[in-house]
């Protein structure tokens, strides 16, 4: 597998992780509304990893990132 479709894999798998525990929780939690409907997705689009593209000498290194960290987790 190609280091750009890993990338793209584990970006949203951690989109649909995110998204499935904020729903389950605001499901729990929280009255049914249209905000308790949306939240999920912003909550999950805001904090999932974001892909990270490098050009280098040696061609392109790509990489997952996270709002909180400055590391960058490449693939190879």
């Amino acid at each position: 597998m190609s280091p750009k479709v890993k990338m793209y894999v584990y970006y949203s798998l951690s989109f649909l992780i995110l998204y499935l525990i904020s729903f389950a929780l605001l499901r729990l939690l929280a009255e049914p509304s249209t905000a308790t409907r949306f939240a999920p997705i912003i909550i999950a689009f805001i904090f999932s990893f974001k892909p990270y593209m490098e050009d280098a000498q040696s061609g392109r290194r790509y990489g997952l990132k996270h709002l909180f960290s400055k590391k960058i987790w490449y693939f190879n």
